[in-house]
């Protein structure tokens, strides 16, 4: 395997048995003869059918057929419904579970956060098990107490730290478990939804230090979340598995809009306006900040500005029409020249226009602009073109909510006249 590749899985797979007791596949003595005894009882009352014995227990692959490669360095988010696969990838690729089917390889030492408490003994405090997490990944005494103060500090339980884990809350278990994985250098991190548990101000925490540990440490992360703004701010690329399936993979802004369209459809909701030409008007290119491209990155506060070259077929008055919607379809904003007092008469030929917002204040994740070209009334709609722009920023956002609207404080003071008298 190539020095730059952190992880290489190549045809994955898990199969759990369905209505197979633990008794059945191995478990303790105890249990095989509970069970063994169970089963005589109800061949004698005859409650076990022929039929069900032959079929004995169903089968379901949790994990089928995944082929991935991870470079050293990457941050791969993966994101899918409940029950696709990805939580089990991970535990594979921690060794926590074995695969049915294929194999994994991974080049250095791993850390990983899969639920609240992963890896903690709960009779210990949490001082021992900051040892302990730090001694079964290969560290020294000293290299742990190195870090110590620092993993205490980012998880916020300095009072508690010689406690046991078992009277820790379960945003207080989350915060240490994260802090011990992502503090103690791994070389590959395996996070699954430590943003479910945690508050806004620890999830923007656990992003900063994803961000800092691959800036600074060139270190691997794979990062479940259902957080799809998480996932698109921090992810190199994106994996989106599906039944058990890779089912897509590659560029985060591209990845997750597939799969919120296909999100929407399946529940009914949503619908993005599809690309529309008439006879009148035909779109020949977009342009988004002078590339010619559907997708494309930006900065928080970037300028936008997204151009349309288009033919007339015949003389036309029209109107210019541009809408913004966030994630899922919600609607933020809608501008039109009708609405501002402006129409064009264009005759037959090639044209071009379009709309620049400024500074375009936005949160990290994926959005989609409507640009239209309508009659002048508009009232009636002659084409149509839909880009998808990804926001992303390397710096925690100082507002919440997807649109930062500019503002100015006013900044409390005393006022003389209701100084109280001495």
């Amino acid at each position: 395997m190539s020095r730059a590749v952190a992880i290489e899985a190549e045809g994955l797979g898990k199969r759990y048995e369905l209505g197979r007791r633990r008794g059945a596949s191995g478990g303790s003595l105890r249990e095989a003869l509970t069970e063994g005894a169970r089963e005589a009882l109800r061949a004698f009352r005859g409650t076990l059918s022929p039929k069900r014995d032959r079929r004995g227990p169903s089968a379901i692959w949790a994990l089928k057929d995944v082929d991935l490669t991870v470079q050293r360095g990457e941050v791969l988010g993966i994101i899918g419904h409940n029950g696709a696969g990805k939580s089990t990838l991970l535990k594979i690729l921690s060794r926590i579970t074995t695969p049915t089917a294929g194999r994994a390889r991974i080049h250095g030492r791993v850390g990983s956060l899969l639920e609240v408490g992963t890896g903690f003994h709960r009779e210990l405090t949490g001082r021992e098990n900051i040892y302990l997490n730090g001694a079964i990944l290969g560290m020294t005494r000293s290299e742990i107490a190195a870090k110590f103060d620092e993993i205490v500090d980012f998880a916020g339980v300095e009072e508690f730290v010689d406690t046991p884990i078992k009277r820790y809350s379960s945003g207080m278990g989350l915060r240490l478990g994260f802090a011990v994985a992502a503090h103690i250098e791994p070389e590959v991190l395996l996070v699954d939804e430590v943003l479910a548990v945690g508050d806004l101000e620890f999830q923007r925490k656990c992003l900063g230090q994803m961000q800092r540990v691959t800036r600074e440490g060139g270190r691997t992360i794979l990062f479940v979340s259902h957080n799809l703004y998480a996932i698109q701010s921090i992810s190199d690329r994106v994996a989106w598995f599906h039944q058990g399936r890779l089912h897509r993979l590659g560029d985060p802004g591209k990845v997750i809009a597939a799969y919120r369209r296909a999100a929407d459809d399946d529940d009914g909701t949503h619908r993005e306006a599809e690309d529309l030409d008439s006879a009148e008007v035909q779109i020949d290119s977009v342009l988004v900040n002078g590339v010619a491209t559907r997708y494309l990155h930006l900065d928080h506060r970037q300028d936008l500005r997204l151009e349309l070259s288009f033919t007339v077929r015949k003389s036309v008055d029209i109107s210019l029409g541009a809408s913004l919607h966030g994630p899922g379809g919600v609607y933020l904003s809608g501008l039109s020249t009708m609405l501002e007092g402006r129409t064009y008469q264009l005759e037959p030929g090639h044209h071009r226009a379009g709309v620049v917002f400024p500074g375009l204040a936005l949160a990290a994740g994926a959005f989609t602009v409507n640009l239209t070209i309508m009659s002048g009334t508009g009232n009636h709609f002659y084409a149509r073109r839909v880009p998808a722009i990804t926001i992303a920023s390397e710096i925690l956002p100082t507002f919440d909510g997807l649109l930062e609207v500019q503002h100015d404080w006013i900044e409390p003071r005393l006022e003389a006249s209701t100084r109280p008298p001495r």
